[in-house]
């Protein structure tokens, strides 16, 4: 059995929480449309010619980072006119922005102006972070993140219907620049986000494709212009991604002696602010290191539009000489939505405004009329760019130690939630506190003290040493450990004796010192082995697994009902916790998790979409693929790319409890291949309306899990056709053959025999139609096996289902495969065997895996190597 040593890993859940963390956000909760509307007040003074009143409004939103609920604010004019038949038309205006400070909304008063003299509601979002605070804590801006822009735009709408009623069903969005930018996200949400009356939006110099920031930066070309965006968007990355994007990997020089600076903007300071441009250097914001630049290339091909197609027609202007948004960036992006479908009027001219001829459109598309559209004249102008293949950033990944000299202000306070808990500061100061604790706890003492009692707590210390050792042996956790655990398992014995030994006429400081040892050299056992894990990757992900928070799109089946009755259609995928039976298994299990991409969302009842079953490793949790193995974001990037598809992803519990290893058998551990085969996937099938054929089944794991994607795809190839296994081994296993057969099969050969892989496969003879990626977390050859090839009376002499050399049991096992039909290839990714590494090797397999099981719009791959 592979060495997934979880159990011990789980204490820093409960014990370095503490260290820091966030506090549960009890704002953040899930609201409905009708209670957008939070506060409004009159605006007195002065006010635009053709307004009738002001209002300032602060109202809900909803965070495109997190899906997290947020308090935006804004404003709402009044026009003059009286209300027309049907009500007054609403249009949604995105202003530019200036920086990333309060206030540095820049709404232009000639665009309002002119929209109240049509007769329209204006509403104006200040956008996150920009506007007043709400409850005295203000949120960072979260620069160039389309969804988020989107979604305050949307939302500054459904406020300003909750405040006037006498507003019609129907509107539209403009906006300028920034505002460009989420008007055209809007138009890719609005049908997903639950307000389908949207007839069109205008973007005037939009910020869409800026994939070619980064490069400018490193090739020193940014305009000044381009300068402020990039830095604001720089400042916006570390507040998202905290602990794990490095800002001194991108800004030196005088950009970081002047942060705050360059992100306000005061009227004030801008002579002081031109000043400092004026001097920076294309060195002072060039990326560090070619990995840099491709991380920052692959943010902001995740934030750049189009993301999908839009739902209503669209007008962009842009202008030819735009020091900010070159022409060819927003021509690439024009061609990219008209290929895929949009309806969209081109308008390059100098100076994109909102003039007559806008006005014109914006009356049209209120008036249900056709505008035109100018797509196949423009593509035939600009042709699609050649497919480029885009690697989405892990904002889950293992965090490091924070840039020395970053500044604290770039984002929310979240005082040690980005912290590592795999490397940097912390690890190394719990080990250093511990070790002078335990020190000052121990002293010198007296010499009957060094040279009785110090040699009595040592052996207590090697004593647990070798009880924890023959535990884990005799459960069958495999042998491989960090030789740090080891040495603070002894170092817990012996604090264990020192404190019983010394407590006698010791001072209180050091009984205190004593008492704290004990649980400080546990916790820095479990950091290490967390740290060779990679479970825990930062203190805040600690605290949330003490705490049980989750994030707002876990959802439960009552909640899922209501949503599919209240017709929401989520823009990213949704966690549903699910109750299963266990009337034909008896197997008692915990609860288990389905994830539904946005695509399951657009039908009801919804589509039949294909299945991948993901298999933790021993001593874990269902949740574990999803938080630990980045499962989420993972799944959630993928539908982003795919127009909201993907497969339905469902997670088992295979062990009922963390500590019990089933091995996915049926023994005297549970029968977890009955749960798994009668009970959860007829579950599924029945409830969320997913594809029972074999063709859209397939089964994917890590570790043990691995191990059970194999066992379980060539028992049942009449129910799934297709299988991940990474860092698998070659059969079930609780130690050695004999061992394994005592402990999941209470000794019973043929009951081991029924789950053998290889014995299994050799007594079926021949599968057809069936597909294996086999990863391995090393620097490995691909190798790729056509189905029918080599001998099927080829034999291993050293075939050891306990062997953890997963070089070389792949290949064993891939031959072995291959002979009896399976097509099969071994394919490295690039990591250890711990959960981030995983995740690659998950990242990796997903698109062939998706395609193969038939999920809708994802084209179907080869095997690597074939």
């Amino acid at each position: 059995m592979t060495r997934v040593r979880v159990l011990l890993a789980i204490v820093v859940a409960v014990l370095v929480a503490g260290c820091g963390g966030s506090a549960t956000r009890q704002q953040q909760q899930e609201a409905s449309a009708n209670e957008t509307l939070v506060h409004q007040e009159t605006v007195s003074g002065d006010l635009p010619a053709d307004a009738a009143g002001v209002r300032r409004i602060t109202y809900l939103s909803r965070s495109g980072i997190d899906d997290s609920t947020t308090h935006v604010t804004g404003s709402v004019y009044l026009p003059r006119t009286p209300a027309p038949p049907g009500g007054y038309h609403v249009v949604a205006y995105g202003p530019a922005t200036a920086g990333s400070g309060p206030g540095c909304a820049r709404p232009q008063p000639d665009t309002i102006e002119r929209l109240l003299k049509a007769g329209y509601v204006v509403t104006v979002p200040d956008y996150q972070g920009l506007g007043d605070p709400a409850a005295g804590t203000r949120l960072y801006h979260p620069a160039l993140d389309s969804t988020t822009a989107g979604y305050n735009l949307i939302d500054a709408m459904r406020a300003a219907k909750d405040l006037v009623p006498e507003t019609s069903p129907v509107w539209v969005a403009i906006g300028d620049v920034q505002g460009g930018q989420a008007a055209w996200a809007l138009n890719e949400l609005a049908d997903n986000y639950g307000f389908q009356s949207l007839r069109g939006t205008v973007s005037l110099s939009p910020l869409a494709d800026l994939s070619g920031l980064a490069d400018a930066a490193a090739d020193g070309t940014l305009t000044p212009e381009q300068q402020r965006l990039y830095i604001s968007y720089l400042a916006a990355l570390a507040a998202e991604y905290q602990g794990e994007f490095h800002l001194d990997d991108y800004r030196r020089g005088a950009v970081t002696q002047h942060w705050d600076l360059l992100l306000g903007c005061q009227p004030g300071d801008d002579a002081a602010r031109t000043a400092v441009l004026a001097q920076i250097t294309p060195e002072d914001l060039r990326p560090s290191t070619p990995e840099a630049l491709a991380t920052l290339r692959n943010y902001l091909r995740k934030t750049s539009l189009p993301q999908g197609p839009a739902q209503q027609p669209m007008l962009v202007s842009y202008g030819e000489q735009d020091p900010l948004t070159p022409a060819a960036w927003t021509e690439r992006a024009v061609s990219r939505a008209c290929g895929l479908g949009d309806r969209i009027t081109v308008r390059p001219q100098p100076s994109p405004a909102l003039d007559p001829e806008v006005l014109d459109w914006i009356a049209a598309r209120l008036a249900e009329r056709q505008v035109p559209d100018d797509c196949a004249a423009f593509l035939a102008a600009h042709p699609l760019p050649p497919a480029e293949t885009v690697t989405v950033p892990q904002p889950s990944a293992p965090a490091a130690a924070p840039p020395t000299g970053a500044p604290s202000d770039v984002g929310p306070a979240a005082a040690s939630g980005g912290v590592s808990l795999i490397d940097g500061w912390l690890p190394v100061a719990l080990q250093a506190l511990t070790a002078a604790a335990l020190i000052a706890a121990t002293g010198w003492r007296s010499r009957r003290w060094r040279l009785r009692w110090l040699p009595v707590g040592a052996a207590v210390g090697v004593a647990l040493i070798g009880a924890v050792w023959w535990f884990v042996d005799s459960q069958g956790l495999g042998s491989v450990y960090p030789w740090g655990m080891w040495v603070w398992i002894g170092l817990t014995g012996l604090a264990a004796a020192v404190l019983v030994l010394g407590w006698p006429g010791s001072p209180w400081w050091r009984r205190a010192l004593a008492v704290a040892s004990v649980p400080l050299c546990a916790i820095s056992a479990a950091a290490v082995l967390n740290a060779s894990l990679g479970y825990l990757p930062t203190v805040q992900t600690a605290w949330q697994r003490a705490t049980g928070q989750l994030p707002p799109q876990w959802i439960d089946q009552t909640k899922l009902v209501a949503m599919q009755r209240q017709g929401v259609r989520p823009t990213r995928g949704t966690v549903v916790s699910i109750s299963t039976p266990d009337d034909v298994s008896g197997f008692a299990h915990r609860n288990e998790l389905v994830y539904l991409p946005p695509a399951w969302f657009r039908s009801n009842p919804p589509p039949e979409l294909p299945v991948v079953m993901m298999l933790g490793a021993e001593l874990s949790s269902p949740s574990d693929w999803l938080q630990s193995g980045h499962a989420l974001s993972i799944l959630d990037d993928f539908a982003l790319q795919h127009r909201g598809v993907t497969p339905v992803v469902v997670f088992p519990d295979t062990s009922g409890s963390f500590t019990n290893d089933t091995e996915c058998v049926n023994g005297p551990r549970g029968n977890a291949a009955d749960h798994l085969i009668k009970e959860f996937v007829p579950f599924v099938i029945s409830n969320f309306g997913v594809s029972a054929q074999p063709a859209n089944w397939g089964v994917a794991g890590w570790s043990s899990g691995g191990t059970c994607a194999l066992t379980l795809s060539v028992s049942h190839p009449d129910m799934f056709s297709t299988f991940v296994d990474l860092d698998g081994q070659l059969g079930p296993n609780a130690g050695k053959r004999q061992q394994t057969i005592a402990r999941l099969f209470g000794g019973d050969e043929q009951a081991w025999a029924a789950f053998d892989p290889r014995t299994v496969v050799r007594g079926r003879g021949y599968y057809y139609d069936m597909a294996a990626w086999i990863g391995v977390s090393d620097d490995v050859p691909t190798v790729h096996r056509p189905a029918g090839s080599g001998s099927r009376d080829i034999d291993h002499p050293d075939w050891d289902n306990y062997s953890e050399d997963h070089r070389k049991t792949a290949n064993q096992l891939c031959e072995l495969l291959s002979a009896h039909g399976i097509e099969c290839s071994v394919v490295g990714y690039r990591g250890g065997h711990d959960f981030p590494s995983a995740a690659n090797g998950f990242r990796d397999a997903l698109p062939w895996l998706a395609g193969r099981i038939g999920t809708p719009g994802v084209p179907s791959t080869p095997l690597p190597g074939a």
